[in-house]
């Protein structure tokens, strides 16, 4: 922790203005010119050597820095190499929210204009893909009537796919919605719209809707608060608050994602032209008719609207009754003074020629949400034709308003089973483009079963994946995720490794195919066709001595380079380093250098830093590791030195080396030793 004095570069510390989970903020000013004043983030020093912590610190600032909007915090400058790490953000007077409502709630109107303010924010971030999902009092900072988000720290780990696996915060437990922590995929867009419903109860309120429970674990809280958040109905402010902004809080946070409100902009939009409707009680209005010139008039403020027509009978519109909560209140729900004399001038006049015409289309936005990387997704509007979904998303310019059926195709050829969903929406007209979220359910492994009759021996297997031998004709590849998969079949004395892709030497069989595992998973069947190769028989002269001359050993197939044994990485994951040292079968020199899957170069190099278990893994489907007996044989690399290799003698451990000296003795060869003077070759 900073104290006051304290220097972060060229920031002086003045005293601390909130803490998280990755460090603190400050209020500073520079050390050069006082006056300038900015909000320091400083990275905790306990963190500062994690790789991961400091590539979400930086996501935060890049993410903040990307962020234009008035009603959210902006990055000026970040340093990694300062000691501490900091972001420099501009820095907003005033306080947050929470220290406010300790003195009490607020004013409707108030409170209807800084949740206007936090629904904008919202729908700009939601807009651009981002989610907050800490939405909560503690992170709006108010000056006057001006509101401010900060604490992007969240959505930052969101935004990074590379970094959300490790280590992932949740937004603060009293905030967020009830299906949070149930198993069910939470909508990171409704957990912030979950968020802003309670922050409006609470500023109604002056009471936190499930405040975090004190002196007890803090798991048993964690399941406290949630568990009484699943029991309660959808937070009502009371009776002292307007009925249309005790109606938004309501839907804001009904239990159920599906029965909420559909977006922050719609939110906004509620707050926004009648916010100050919301905030007063529904007038009376009467039309008091008088020849020459009627005048509308209303009970509360003074408003007259002068009306230039003949005499007319008096016309009284009676008070609006209360509507019940749904999601279409947004005419009938926050009807005020400026709604009601729109209603009664209506019933006077005609509409104005030079009123612009409604409209009759707006864009649309489509987001699927879950779609699996990799996964083709098509969709068509009516009967219009089948577009791409580029990165998750569709965007039309122009859509007609009114009932629209949409059709999404998922997974490729749908004659071979892809997973058709469908759905009916309906485009009103209104400002900006329709937003809409399509979630979609995961995928199933499903598995490919094989039928070989004519070549009972075969090896089959996916492109970039393991081989697998066939057992009189018959055999299985899988599980595999939904969508198309090319396979390969091979039969004879073939390469490896596999296939061969139409140039199969003699005596080598091959046949490839595409066969698509459905969304839904299941069994699908591949019937082979190919045929074993007739072995030919080769006439050897014999030789007239009484003494046979003796068999050589086999020779062994080709060492095996990186770029194969990559290859067979990518089809088996669980061969990477940090699985396969887990789990005992390799030592911490195994694939030293790689990256993943990705090996160093040359990639055409022999394959060396492997233990013997991952070598006879993948020589499992190419006859198995050289034997102990088979010649030895001398690498390139090597220079003409002796080099070892992974061998096997009935499946244990051994090895050989080029100069003849071996070992066969498994307690004296490692299955998990990998080091640079080790390779191996598979028997074909």
């Amino acid at each position: 922790m900073l104290l006051p004095g304290d220097r972060v570069d060229v920031w002086v510390v003045e005293k601390q203005l909130g803490s998280g989970g990755m460090g603190a903020v400050y209020r500073c000013h520079n050390f050069a010119a006082p006056r300038i004043l900015a909000a320091v983030k400083v990275l905790d020093p306990a963190l500062g050597g994690s790789v991961t912590l400091r590539a979400r610190f930086v996501r935060e600032a890049e993410l903040l820095f990307s962020l234009d909007h008035p009603n959210i915090v902006k990055v000026r400058n970040v340093r990694m190499d300062a000691t501490p790490p900091f972001i420099e953000m501009g820095f907003v007077e005033g306080e947050n929210l929470e220290q406010i409502l300790r003195r009490g709630p607020l004013p409707p109107a108030r409170v209807v204009e800084l949740g206007r303010q936090l629904a904008l924010a919202l729908a700009f971030i939601h807009g651009q893909g981002i989610a907050h999902r800490d939405i909560k009092p503690g992170n709006l900072i108010v000056s006057g009537d001006h509101l401010t988000l900060v604490d992007f720290g969240i959505a930052a780990e969101a935004a990074a796919a590379d970094i959300t696996s490790v280590g992932q915060r949740m937004g603060t437990v009293s905030y967020t919605p009830p299906e949070w922590g149930s198993g069910a995929r939470v909508d990171p867009y409704q957990w912030d719209l979950y968020g802003l419903g309670q922050v409006l109860f609470e500023a109604l309120t002056g009471n936190a809707a499930f405040p975090y429970p004190v002196g007890i674990d803090a798991r048993q809280a964690m399941f406290a608060v949630m568990a009484r958040k699943r029991e309660h109905g959808a937070l009502d402010p009371g009776p002292g608050v307007p009925d249309a902004l005790r109606a938004l809080v309501r839907e804001l946070t009904e239990p159920l994602p599906a029965q909420r409100l559909g977006s922050a902009r719609e939110a906004a939009a509620r707050l926004g032209a009648d916010g100050l409707a919301l905030a007063l009680p529904a007038p009376r209005v009467q039309v008091e008719v008088q020849a020459g010139s009627p005048t509308l008039v209303a009970s509360g403020p003074a408003h007259t609207f002068e009306l230039s027509s003949e005499n007319h009978p008096t016309l009284t519109v009676p008070e609006a009754p209360r509507s019940s909560p749904s999601k279409g209140l947004v005419v009938g729900g926050l009807i005020g003074l400026s709604a009601l004399a729109a209603v009664a001038l209506v019933a006077v006049l005609p509409r104005s020629p030079e009123a612009p015409p409604l409209s009759t289309s707006r864009e649309l936005v489509l987001r699927l949400q879950g779609l699996p990387d990799g996964i083709p997704a098509q969709v068509s509007l009516g009967e219009g034709p089948a577009q791409d979904v580029s990165s998750g998303a569709l965007r039309l310019p122009a859509v007609a308003l009114g009932p629209a059926a949409l059709r999404l195709e998922l997974g490729g050829d749908c004659a071979r089973g892809c997973l058709v969903l469908e759905r009916e929406e309906s485009l009103v007209e209104g400002e900006g483009p329709i937003e809409l979220l399509w979630e979609i359910p995961p995928p199933q492994e499903g598995q490919i079963r094989v039928d070989a009759p004519k070549a009972p021996a075969a090896r089959v297997g996916r492109v970039g994946g393991e081989a697998q031998e066939l057992a009189q004709g018959k055999g299985s590849i899988g599980p595999l995720p939904a969508g198309t998969h090319a396979l390969w079949a091979q039969a004879g004395r073939c390469p490896s490794p596999p296939p061969c892709d139409g140039a199969c030497p003699a005596g080598c069989v091959e046949e490839r195919t595409e066969l698509q595992i459905p969304w839904e998973g299941g069994e699908v069947v591949w019937t082979v066709g190919l045929e074993a190769p007739v072995a030919v028989a080769v006439a050897v002269a014999t030789d007239p001595s009484p003494t046979p001359a003796a068999t050589p050993a086999a020779k062994p197939g080709t060492l095996v380079r990186r770029a194969d044994f990559a290859r067979f990485l990518e089809g088996q994951p669980s061969w990477l380093a940090e699985a396969a040292i887990a789990r005992g079968d390799a030592g911490a020199g195994y694939l030293r250098d790689w990256t993943g899957a990705t090996p160093p170069s040359p990639t055409s190099a022999a394959m060396t830093n492997v233990s013997w278990a991952a070598a006879a893994a993948y020589c499992k489907s190419r006859g198995g590791l050289a034997g102990v007996d088979d010649p030895p044989t001398s690498w390139e690399e090597s220079g003409g030195a002796p080099w070892l290799e992974h061998r096997q003698r009935e499946g244990k451990p051994a090895w050989r080396r080029s100069d003849g000296a071996s070992s066969e003795a498994s307690a004296s060869v490692s299955r998990t030793e990998a080091n640079l003077t080790l390779g191996f070759r598979c028997r074909r």
